[in-house]
Formats: C-alpha cells, structure tokens, sequence
C-alpha cells in the first residue's frame, strides 16, 4: 500500500508545478501569436497597397485594415478550434478571405488580373510562413515547458545527480527499445492481440523502474526484495493507472467549464506533469524507502539515545 500512496504524493507534488508548464506554454504561444499577427498585416498591407497601385486609387490605411481583421477574428466560431486550425492550413480558406476582403474594399476590382492575383499569392505564401513561424513558437514552448517541469519535478521527487540522469536516460532509452522489441516479437510469435503487447510493456516499465531506482537509491541501504516483488510491482501499476485517471478528470473538469482555450492549455500542462510524475514514480518510491525512511529511523534513533542520556544525568 505504499507504494500507492506514494504514488499519490509524487502526483500532488508534481502538480505543484503545474503552472509552470501552463506559463511556459502561454508565454511563447504569446511571442509567436505577436510575431504572426504583425506578420500578417504587413504582408496584407503590401497586398493592399500593391492593388491600390494596380486600380490607381488610395490604398486602404492601415487602421481600417486592423479593423477589419479584428472583425474577421470576432466573427470565427471560437467553438471549434481543431476545425480553425485546420481552415487556416488550407491555402483556398485563406485565399478566398483575401479575396472577399479585397472584394468588399474595392468593388471594381478584377481578380484574374495577373498582377492582382500575384499580389495574392504572394501574400497567402507570406501568412503560411508566419503560420508556420507561430506552430513552432508554440510547439517550442510546450518541449522547454515539459524538460523545465521534469526537471523541477524529479529534483522535488528523487533528487537525483545530473551525470546520474544523464547515464539513466541512455540507459532507459535502451531497455525501452529492447522491451518494445522482446514485447512485440512476444506477441507476433504467439499470435495475440495489441492489448497484450501494451500490457506487456507496462509489466516491463514497472519492473525495470523499480530495478532501476534500487540501484540508483538502494544498494548497500534496502534489501533488493523489500523493492522487487509483486507486490510493489502491481501497486505501482494500480498507482500509474489512478494518477493517469486524475490527470483525465482534471482535463474533463476544466472542459466542462466550456471555456475551450483555457482546456487545451490545462490539458497540456496537466499531461506534462502527469508524464513526468510516471516517469519519476517508481523511483519516488525507492528512494523513499531507501533515504526518506532510513533518515527517519536514524532521527528516531537518535533522539531514543538523547532521551536516554538525559535520564541518565538526571
């Protein structure tokens, strides 16, 4: 039961940190947000003043043309983001929002002009690199959110060096593609289904994890079998699944709020921590057991002897 419970405070303590991925994630979606939207309307404008040149009138200014995307923002269905975001990949979506904005300012205006539907294109080249500028800020922002958090989480939970870290990555990267290998020949071999190659791997995953984090934590300080037993091995299995559990009611919790941006930047700080708290959990536990408690009983020892050197003198 332990190993439960520890599992539920290595949870709490990694989402101490959940703002730390949310302000992380929130900060360069911010910085890419403002590097396209100003993006955008610089090339609209030259796209603008190049037709305003074409048709020999007054280009539109510049203040009519933020009012206008402002309104093109205000009138988005905000509802669905994926289906937005999946508009604003389509080259045709974009091309004809030029050219009805186009239209509506300048009614005389002949698209199939080749300067003017030049003019167009290259504007439309223009906001996808500035799209895909923004998708990079954003998916920047979430990998240095996720190695900021892991970093502040695994201090909180194991403490462990940093050339141990380092040596465990490799280490870790090696017995995964292993486990994946030895799973799936496994189950080709013997003709079952997806399940059990997940299934496998996980068995694997919390075996090795606690193995792992005896050596790092319990050599020379806990017998290897007060870790490596069945016992542990399914607690921590049933903790894996409860903390993976909580993180998806706090991800549906904020949905329920109907408040759709504020969710995917919740989920995605919240699947970060919970990542994280998986990754460090077994080795939580050890390192529990094998330094936490070990310092305890020593502080416990310790004050027997002081009491006991006190009745002495008295």
């Amino acid at each position: 039961m332990q190993v439960l419970k520890q599992s539920l405070i290595n949870l709490a303590k990694g989402l101490k940190y959940i703002f730390t991925p949310l302000g992380i994630i929130t900060l360069f979606f911010l910085i890419g947000g403002t590097i396209m939207v100003n993006g955008i309307i610089s090339s609209v404008t030259t796209m603008v003043n190049g037709v305003a040149a074409e048709l020999s009138v007054i280009s539109i200014p510049l203040e009519s043309i933020w009012n206008a995307f402002l309104k093109f923002l205000a009138d988005l269905d905000w509802s669905n983001p994926g289906q937005l975001f999946a508009n604003f990949l389509d080259v045709e979506y974009v091309k004809n929002v030029l050219i009805t904005f186009l239209r509506d300012s300048y009614p005389e205006i002949d698209i199939k002009v080749a300067a003017i539907s030049a003019l167009i294109q290259t504007c439309v080249e223009s906001i996808f690199k500035y799209l895909i500028v923004f998708i990079a800020f954003v998916l920047l922002g979430v990998v240095v959110g996720y190695f900021v958090t892991r970093f502040l989480i695994r201090h909180e939970i194991i403490h462990r060096k940093w050339y141990k870290a380092i040596l465990f990555a490799i280490v870790d990267a090696l017995i995964l593609v292993g486990v994946l290998m030895l799973a799936t020949y496994i189950i080709f071999k013997l003709g079952m289904g997806g399940i059990w190659l997940v299934a496998l791997v996980i068995l694997a995953k919390s075996v090795l994890s606690l193995f792992e984090g005896w050596l790092i934590h319990g050599v020379k300080k806990v017998k290897a079998t007060k870790i490596f037993n069945i016992k542990n091995i399914i607690f921590l299995i049933l903790g894996d699944v409860i903390i993976v559990a909580l993180g998806a009611l706090l991800i549906v919790l904020f949905y329920l709020m109907k408040m759709i941006v504020v969710t995917i930047f919740m989920a995605l700080s919240i699947v970060e921590v919970v990542t994280v708290v998986l990754d460090a959990n077994a080795e939580g536990y050890v390192r529990y057991v094998a330094v936490d408690l070990v310092a305890k009983d020593a502080v416990k020892k310790l004050k027997k002897i002081e009491k006991e050197q006190n009745k002495e003198s008295l």
